[in-house]
């Protein structure tokens, strides 16, 4: 805590609350005098975590379908365009901005579909998938497919097909979990 609170220039009490909301979202475990330690990654709790959030996503993006701005649908093409971009230069093609930049139009969509309840589910996630996610799409074939899956889910935004737009919102996040659990059985088997 102490170095966290020196090197972040933050009092401890804010670091020891910022690692309580870790807790309880599962990404980190307090020990008593011993401290927080990551949580090891999880098959069943991978599994999971993406099954909620499949059906989650999927009902952001068809409740967004139906209430898609020309604004939504411009910012939605304009980070698409960046994740595309990002796929092409070499020196950017990395997991983490991949999923940096997934996230945003995940959080754009999740905004659009004006379901402050269903917001908020997401929004607690987010902590939960974040590692997960960045297994699922350490490839670049995986963002490939992952960039492809985006335009279909936002030209179903675009078009107003709710259904169209909650399948490809499915898909994507059953990818991920798909991808994912081979990389964790990987790191299980390197394990023993």
């Amino acid at each position: 805590e102490l170095a966290l609170a020196a090197e972040l220039g933050v009092g401890r009490s804010t670091i020891r609350e910022a690692l309580r909301i870790l807790e309880r979202d599962g990404v980190v475990q307090i020990e008593p005098h011993r401290g927080a330690a990551v949580t090891r990654l999880s098959t069943e709790e991978l599994v999971e975590i993406y099954q909620v959030r499949t059906v989650l996503l999927g009902l952001a993006m068809a409740l967004c379908a139906k209430r898609r701005t020309d604004r939504d649908v411009a910012d939605l093409n304009r980070q698409h365009a960046r994740m595309l971009r990002a796929l092409d230069d070499v020196r950017a093609a990395e997991t983490s901005l991949h999923a940096r930049l997934s996230a945003d139009m995940a959080i754009h969509i999740i905004k659009c579909s004006g379901n402050g309840k269903l917001a908020d589910l997401l929004t607690q996630m987010a902590n939960q998938i974040a590692r997960y996610t960045r297994l699922g799409l350490s490839s670049s074939h995986r963002r490939r497919q992952s960039a492809a899956l985006w335009r279909k889910a936002i030209d179903a935004i675009e078009s107003g097909d709710s259904k169209l737009a909650e399948r490809w919102g499915r898909q994507l996040v059953s990818d991920t979990l798909r991808h994912a659990l081979g990389q964790i059985a990987a790191i299980d088997t390197d394990d023993r």
